[in-house]
């Protein structure tokens, strides 16, 4: 009997000292890939808690995005089809017929950041809807197919979504549409070629990374703007800061305290896509795995992730295999 009670004591002791779960839990070990496709046709969504990936779906089957958040009034363009957008600085729609010579394309900035969006000037300095009509320039499907041109009028915005109207250019098919704001969703996404809102991004609050292509811009030598299409990683910038570690610290050693007092990156391209270079010696892109980038989730923590391949094992490019471990 003391012999049984002296056992249950040590039992006791143990369970007591045992570590309470991590406040920030660890994603899932091992390698993981996000499967664009070879010709880059997918977007795919990832879950960093649950270590999984929420949904892939292709790219180029939208046309523009609509802010579902409360008051706000975010447009953005696929820049994943490569879009650009004119301001006609007319607001009579009918006038429109053509693309607008002398009149600079815009593109939106790959960071996400408002002032920086093509279609930013939908709204006027007292913040109400301008009507003025912007030509867009729908660019091209993943099979590297032309898409044409519309143009499109922000008619009203309210707290529970926004009018606008859109045709082709010469005013054919033209069309009025009231799209609502959805409580569960962090954008909308509209297909003028559909003519229906398409089932992209999924929930808010579900996933945190999304691998796919979309626009961005290098500046030459000589000052030029470079526009050009890029692969890479997009978060969610409205919950994540990210801070790239590169080759300042070691992946094994890695912990928090090494990182916190970093400072972090709100922008949507912080990761990016310049974790891999493309060798023309060997003609295949190369992974940097010292490039470590740290992504702050906020309530579920920090995490650490570097890439390691961007092909499978079939040799066929557009599969970005990464590592990623909470901190």
């Amino acid at each position: 009997m003391t012999r049984l009670i002296t056992l249950l004591s040590i039992c006791l002791i143990l369970f007591s000292c045992e570590k309470e779960d991590p406040i920030y839990p660890p994603s899932t070990e091992g390698t993981l890939s996000a499967e664009m496709g070879g010709n880059y046709q997918y977007s795919v969504y990832f879950n960093i808690e649950q270590g999984n990936f929420v949904q892939s779906v292709e790219h180029d089957l939208w046309t523009l995005s609509f802010s579902s958040d409360d008051g706000d009034t975010l447009l953005s363009l696929n820049t994943g089809n490569f879009m650009f957008a004119q301001n006609s600085g007319d607001t009579n729609f009918n006038a429109v017929v053509d693309t607008l010579m002398g009149i600079p394309w815009k593109y939106d900035f790959p960071t996400g950041v408002k002032h920086r969006k093509a279609l930013k000037s939908t709204l006027n300095a007292s913040k109400k809807a301008s009507k003025l009509v912007f030509v867009l320039d729908l660019g091209f499907d993943a099979g590297g197919n032309r898409l044409g041109y519309r143009k499109f009028q922000l008619l009203n915005f309210d707290l529970n979504g926004y009018t606008f109207r859109y045709a082709n250019l010469n005013g054919s098919d033209s069309r009025v549409v009231r799209l609502n704001r959805e409580d569960n969703k962090r954008r909308i996404m509209y297909d003028m070629r559909s003519h229906r809102i398409e089932d992209i991004e999924p929930p808010a609050n579900s996933w945190d990374m999304c691998f796919t292509q979309y626009t961005d811009y290098d500046l030459t030598t000589a000052g030029d703007t470079l526009i050009y299409l890029v692969r890479g990683v997009q978060t969610d910038a409205k919950r994540h800061t990210v801070f790239l570690a590169d080759d300042l610290f070691n992946w094994e050693s890695l912990q928090l305290s090494d990182v916190l007092n970093e400072r972090f990156s709100s922008a949507e391209n912080e990761i990016g896509y310049d974790w891999k270079v493309y060798s023309f010696d060997v003609a295949r892109y190369i992974v940097q795995p010292e490039m470590i980038y740290i992504v702050n989730t906020g309530q579920s923590g920090y995490y650490a992730l570097r890439f390691v391949d961007f092909y499978n094992e079939f040799g066929e490019k557009g599969s970005a295999s990464f590592e990623i471990k909470g901190l």
